[in-house]
């Protein structure tokens, strides 16, 4: 199918184009519901399960942690930096792998990327790494801080890693800090657990933290293996996904643009699919690139009420970029040559605008049809023609100008 996408400026994050069906008088299809988003039933999901909780019982590994808290010393994560082009909001873009298990005597590596530095000169960045290893007593010891040098670079983004060596058997969390201009800021914690022996995954199942992803926005995919404390590595590589890193348990990952319309009344995008894999085992979890469901209606129907659009899978992005951002959304629709036309003011109301929530998507700023807009005899024209109609929602991120 021919691709509905722009190309992508600052943040773009571009919804799949959709199918509009409309009926003749005599068709009687109820309009398709969009799901909640707290909905349970998400496609690709596999019920959550605790990495510890899971464990086998050993003597070294107890069956449930408690990760160290503010009382031991640990501080909370700041949200995630920012950098395009050049830093736009100084912290961690690159968060330390979540979950590592080693055997005896091998090295654990905590990979970073920071941004917030200068820009103009060469500059590197100092990471101070906090260190807490479990007791005996379940209560946690905090080891001395250790503190390692970034690459040098003048882009304002620096990469760090940190290698964790001469770890006893047992669970230990790292976390790390960095400071740019005055200011500290905190990673997420990182678990690294050291076993006595290589012990091989005979199982994986991979989990992505949702069922609906839009393209050029991070998501995070986990592998969970059985045995738990399995020390085999996760690898990860499929079309049109990039993850970073490509190994580890936890992975952020991004989709690209993918063309095509959505036909699915069902499903809120295209399918893709997430590959993981481990010990000659693989696992794969679809998502759905878009966030927008077909819609199939009767005539009937829309021209005594017309009708809306919802959009699946904003939460992530709401917990991505929360509220400091500055959104413009603009809707557009696409006759049988493939043409995009901006809804005029009577055709749809909400078709474009600026918010500062998008949960008004769906709420006061959500695209209405009206019933006695003349799209509707548009999309009935199409439908008995046998020709796409289509419609599509660009969403751009702004920040500063």
């Amino acid at each position: 199918m021919t691709s509905r996408f722009q190309s992508p400026v600052h943040i773009l994050l571009v919804l799949i184009t959709l199918l509009l069906i409309i009926g003749s008088q005599t068709t009687q299809h109820a309009v398709q519901a969009s799901p909640s988003e707290s909905s349970s039933s998400h496609s690709g999901i596999k019920p959550p399960t605790s990495s510890i909780e899971n464990a086998s019982p050993k003597a070294e590994i107890p069956q449930a942690v408690t990760p160290p808290s503010t009382a031991d010393g640990v501080n909370n994560p700041n949200r995630d930096g920012f950098w395009f082009l050049v830093p736009w909001r100084a912290g961690f873009n690159g968060q330390p792998q979540a979950q590592q298990y080693i055997i005896l005597g091998d090295s654990a590596q905590l990979n970073v990327q920071t941004t917030g530095g200068p820009i103009i000169w060469p500059s590197s960045a100092r990471i101070t790494v906090n260190h807490w290893s479990l007791k005996s007593d379940n209560t946690w010891l905090k080891e001395p801080s250790t503190t390692v040098k970034s690459n040098t670079t003048i882009n304002g983004l620096h990469d760090t890693t940190y290698t964790a060596s001469g770890l006893p058997v047992g669970v230990h969390y790292s976390q790390m800090a960095v400071t740019y201009f005055g200011s500290t800021y905190y990673s997420e914690l990182a678990m690294i657990t050291v076993v006595e022996k290589e012990t091989p995954a005979t199982a994986i199942d991979i989990q992505p933290n949702t069922s609906v992803v839009f393209a050029n926005a991070d998501y995070r995919v986990q592998a969970n293996l059985t045995p738990v404390n399995s020390t085999s590595p996760v690898s990860w590589a499929s079309p049109n996904v990039t993850y970073l890193p490509t190994t580890g348990r936890v992975v952020r990952f991004k989709t690209n643009e993918i063309a095509g319309i959505n036909e699915s009344t069902e499903q809120a995008g295209l399918p893709l699919t997430l590959t993981g894999q481990t010990n000659g085992l693989q696992d794969n979890a679809t998502v759905y690139v878009g966030g927008l469901k077909a819609l199939t209606t009767s005539e009937e129907a829309t021209r005594q009420s017309g009708f809306t659009w919802s959009v699946a899978g904003l939460t992530p992005l709401v917990e991505q970029y929360q509220t400091d951002y500055e959104w413009r959304y603009k809707w557009v629709y696409y006759d049988a040559q493939n043409i995009a036309h901006d809804f005029t003011a009577d055709q749809a109301l909400n078709a474009s605008g600026q918010i500062t929530n998008l949960a008004e998507l769906n709420t006061t700023k959500q695209l209405l049809i009206p019933k006695n807009s003349s799209f509707i005899e548009l999309a009935k024209k199409a439908t008995e023609n046998k020709q796409p109609f289509s419609v599509k929602l660009t969403l751009t991120a702004n920040k500063d100008g």
